[in-house]
């Protein structure tokens, strides 16, 4: 390559990359008024920091760190303060790589955190007091085993909202130490090779319009152990042969307009009153195997019986009720961009490039 196009176009390159960073702060600043740091730990980003532990060093309660996309992890790191931890969605449309992070161990003084659009192998505590914490629009995604990692503490108040929550081995998800209060809304849950799904779930907790996958199991004991616990508008599918229905480890538990679908034709669910009992949902597209992809498309088609059968009149599953599910990971609320492109890639000196940009989000 001729060496003046080379540089011109590696000039280009950083000038547009210095402009995508510009347009996504110009819409995150409608966020609010805290102070933005940005992370971005590839070679030549004009980030604030390269690393997340150092943003979080130097920010306040409050400030909102923007983890950008990059092909390198982020690692693991332990939030000490009451912070927004951003990314730019699991599966960006403008980036071929997501903000990737190991595991977040959640600290005293970490309460009423928001976690939003990152991909996240684990989440932990140390033995603290850790109330009000959210994580929307996130992938948490364990290929080794439980990604909630909860010990002793004091835990009140956690919501999950908007994310992919996939644990691809052998188990469920433990929610053990948390103390009140959890609520699962408008997430894709999947789990492969356990009978229960969601274990020790805390007095309390809403599970509510969410999709819930069991597979390679043969015995189902139900989607839930725990007690005083609703679970509401969601979709639940097993591929068990033993299906021993919804409450067997669920005290005082109410199950209401869920439709509930064994994959395989065999081992039925029992009778369950106020639900859609043996019912394929009916998604616009969907494969066999259910563990999440972006291939997928998660609506109900005009034939669900789903379609305004929840019990707010909005569909059962994922697009109904209150919470926001978005198949890449942003959720609706959070200022974003959702394409960028060159409208022409050359210009003359002092010239003019047109730069076609659609972007979406009103902040909170």
């Amino acid at each position: 390559m001729n060496l003046f196009i080379y540089i011109a176009a590696q000039i280009l390159y950083l000038t547009m990359k210095k402009l995508y960073i510009f347009l996504s702060l110009t819409l995150m600043s409608l966020y609010g008024q805290s102070t933005i740091i940005t992370v971005n730990n590839e070679i030549g980003s004009s980030a604030d920091y390269v690393d997340v532990v150092s943003a979080i060093t130097v920010a306040t309660n409050g400030d909102t760190i923007y983890i950008q996309p990059s092909q390198i992890s982020y690692g693991s790191f332990t939030l000490s303060k009451s912070l927004v931890l951003m990314g730019a969605g699991h599966n960006p449309s403008f980036s071929p790589y997501n903000s990737q992070i190991g595991q977040i161990t959640f600290a005293a003084n970490s309460g009423g955190s928001i976690i939003k659009g990152l991909n996240i192998a684990s989440i932990t505590n140390n033995q603290a007091t850790i109330n009000n914490v959210v994580f929307s629009g996130c992938r948490i995604y364990s290929s080794s085993g439980n990604p909630f990692l909860f010990q002793t503490a004091t835990l009140n108040n956690w919501i999950f909202e908007g994310c992919t929550i996939e644990n691809v081995t052998i188990g469920g998800f433990d929610f053990t130490n948390m103390d009140a209060n959890l609520i699962l809304r408008n997430n894709y849950i999947f789990a492969a090779q356990v009978s229960i799904i969601l274990s020790a779930v805390p007095s309390g907790t809403l599970i509510d319009h969410n999709v819930i996958v069991n597979i390679d199991n043969s015995t189902f004991y139900g989607p839930v152990l725990g007690n005083n616990v609703t679970i509401s508008n969601n979709i639940i599918i097993t591929q068990a042969s033993n299906n021993n229905g919804l409450t067997t480890y669920c005290g005082t538990c109410s199950f209401n307009n869920n439709i509930l679908y064994a994959q395989n034709g065999g081992g039925q669910f029992p009778a369950a009153p106020g639900n859609l009992v043996n019912v394929n949902p009916q998604f616009e597209s969907m494969s066999q195997a259910y563990g999440y992809s972006y291939d997928y498309n998660l609506n109900l088609n005009s034939s669900s019986l789903g379609n305004n059968a929840a019990t707010d009149g909005t569909d059962i599953g994922l697009y109904g009720g209150i919470g926001i599910f978005s198949p890449i990971g942003i959720d609706s609320g959070s200022p974003h961009i959702n394409t960028f492109t060159l409208g022409s890639s050359t210009a003359p000196q002092g010239g003019t490039i047109t730069i076609h940009l659609n972007a979406s989000g009103s902040g909170q």
